[in-house]
């Protein structure tokens, strides 16, 4: 994305009405969730419970540790680390 569009998509965001921005967010929202269900074994299966119609505050909460701990169903690959 060039930051010229980034700039248009910021004043369009920024002046929508409240309604619309809520349909624009939760869009965005359903679009990073759905990539990373279909791109991380962690976090389809992290969402497995989570329905189509979902807000933020449906999301299950991670953290650090145990994304580093499943680092390898989210990336695909195996990291290594000092023991």
């Amino acid at each position: 994305m060039s930051l010229m569009s980034a700039m248009l998509k910021t004043y369009k965001a920024n002046n929508m009405d409240e309604n619309k921005l809520k349909k624009l967010q939760q869009k965005r929202l359903n679009k990073i969730v759905k990539y990373a269900r279909e791109n991380s074994e962690y976090f389809n299966e992290l969402y497995k419970g989570v329905g189509d119609n979902f807000k933020l505050e449906d999301l299950p909460v991670t953290n650090k540790i145990d994304m580093m701990k499943n680092m390898i169903l989210i990336h695909g690959y195996m990291v290594l680390t000092r023991t």
